[in-house]
């Protein structure tokens, strides 16, 4: 698989971050993985924590037998590649997104086949992502993505876990004041199934829906029989909390989709706790992509949804090995700049001494040394820097006292 990120995006530039903001960052990361892992979840794809082997995958064809790739510390063999995907289908789902993510479909394609396992698996990754355009005004083209996703369990306890885990990830950065936002692809779907339309004009009956557009809806649907025309009209009103879900039993055609995708909505709900739950049942971004019930997390500060996630089971038939999946993403960018920021922690100042100081670096060297050693850190300020110690509370400093150096309180 070829390394499609190079140049700035390797692991380890700062990709238009700020100093403070990485940092930030780099501590929310550390949280939510640190979380992942006592889960279950396995690092691919991950810049931050992959192993190097991890980062280029040995290269696959349809003559070569199987391969294997290490991801994060667990080295599993891909099956027969004939059968569960090979270069071929990975460039084709590359040339088939208008907004390529390249870290997010390397992750798919070490889940659906360099991983190949049969039973349920726990992913996550981390890293700088491309895209072709930008998502949304003013958003940037270039996110720290990192998400997290469960393969191969259909039931709605995995959306569940995917919902509670983005959750648990926001907490873990002090976010706070979260809404979430849920809908369902499949009631849209059941709708319009059986209507005699092309593609093109489904995509406009999609815009019009999200942009609540109800005379643009009336015009594209004055041909639709009328029980997806008034079924569609009546989608543009569903939005605000849990009565939605029952207007939309009584206003919505009886379906068993769409019965099930309300009832899996009022469950989802009903498992959330310490977060504003809403609904909005035209919400279709990503509709293209979700195959059943969708999640955007808000949170005041935030321009736009802080996290996304959902059902995709379909995605990964380009692969040949069409797996339940669900998870969800987010911008690490994004998160920084609205997570609380955190206590600064407890440091050592100490001054900077060469060795022309009668000794006494050297000594301070050792005392410094020592003092890490018992896990204190110890910061020792430059030359003409003396003010400058932003990223530690100094509430200590060594000195010097009847020839030895002393940590005594500022």
């Amino acid at each position: 698989m070829p390394h499609l990120c190079r140049g700035r995006y390797r692991r380890g530039q700062d990709n238009g971050m700020t100093r403070s903001t990485r940092v930030r960052g780099n501590q929310a990361v550390r949280k939510i993985i640190v979380g992942l892992f006592v889960l279950g979840f396995v690092g691919v794809g991950a810049g931050l924590w992959t192993s190097p082997a991890a980062e280029e995958p040995a290269k696959q064809t349809e003559e070569k037998g199987p391969a294997s790739a290490e991801a994060g510390g667990e080295c599993c063999k891909a099956g027969d590649t004939t059968l569960y995907g090979t270069e071929k289908g990975y460039r084709k789902l590359i040339g088939n997104m208008h907004a390529a993510n390249f870290r997010e479909v390397r992750s798919l394609y070490l889940a659906m086949h360099l991983l190949n396992r049969q039973g349920v698996a726990r992913l996550c990754y981390c890293g700088p992502v491309l895209h072709t355009r930008p998502d949304r005004p003013h958003a940037t083209r270039e996110p720290l993505q990192f998400g997290a996703e469960i393969y191969g369990h259909a039931g709605i306890e995995a959306d569940l876990e995917a919902l509670l885990l983005a959750l648990d990830c926001l907490k873990a950065t002090r976010v706070g004041g979260i809404t979430v936002d849920m809908a369902d692809v499949r009631i849209v779907r059941s709708l319009l199934a059986g209507v005699p339309v092309d593609a093109s004009v489904i995509a406009h009956v999609h815009a019009a829906l999200a942009a609540k557009d109800a005379s643009e809806l009336a015009s594209i649907t004055k041909t639709f029989p009328a029980a997806a025309r008034e079924g569609l009209r009546a989608l543009l009103s569903m939005y605000g909390d849990a009565k939605v879900l029952e207007e939309a039993r009584t206003a919505l055609p009886v379906s068993t989709m769409i019965n099930e995708a309300l009832d899996q909505l009022k469950w989802l709900a009903r498992h959330v706790q310490g977060a504003n739950v809403t609904f909005d049942l035209a919400d279709l971004r990503g509709y293209a992509y979700y195959s059943g019930a969708r999640f955007a997390i808000y949170t005041p500060g935030a321009s736009d949804a802080l996290v996304r996630g959902g059902r995709y089971d379909e995605v990964g038939a380009v692969f040949g090995r069409n797996r339940p999946a669900v998870g969800f993403s987010l911008d690490v960018k994004e998160l920084a700049s609205v997570a609380a920021k955190p206590p600064l922690k407890a440091a050592i100042r100490a001054p900077w001494l060469d060795d022309g100081a009668n000794g006494d670096a050297a000594q301070l060297s050792e005392s410094i040394a020592a003092l890490r050693t018992k896990g204190e850190t110890v910061v020792c300020v430059l030359p003409g820097h003396e003010s400058e110690v932003d990223e530690f509370q100094c509430d200590r400093e060594l000195v010097r006292e009847g020839g030895q150096w002393r940590v005594k309180t500022i």
